[in-house]
């Protein structure tokens, strides 16, 4: 069943609001690279076997068990250049410790990700 980008559009407050309450643990699967072709993967698994067909999309649940039928099946992509949070701050941590005062003052005006990373007290 092909399903449409009208479709998709459809269920997408539903698909944020899973997005959000997954966090971490769906991040590599929904970047901007790989979205789409999962979006389509876990849309249509849900259409095929839950109750309600597409509308079913506005649903709570649909996402969540969706995803997680898709990702024991391994038809989903996992962004292989995704880095999770706590690599994302080890990583800024050794950049920041090799950075001077000077260069991490011009980067911290710079890089948004870095200055948050700044004032959050390298957390």
């Amino acid at each position: 069943m092909a399903i449409t980008d009208e479709q998709l559009l459809e269920g997408e407050d539903s698909f944020e609001a899973f997005k959000v309450a997954a966090g971490e643990r769906a991040a590599a699967y929904f970047t901007d690279d790989v979205v789409e072709e999962n979006l389509r993967a876990i849309t249509t698994w849900g259409v095929e076997n839950l109750p309600g067909g597409f509308s079913a999309a506005r649903n709570i649940g649909f996402f969540e068990l969706s995803f997680a039928q898709c990702l024991k099946a391994g038809s989903l992509v996992r962004d292989p250049n995704w880095i999770s949070k706590v690599d994302r701050r080890a990583q800024l941590q050794k950049e920041h410790d090799a950075l001077s005062a000077a260069d991490s003052k011009t980067r911290y005006f710079a890089d948004p990700e870095y200055k948050l990373f700044i004032d959050r007290g390298n957390q």
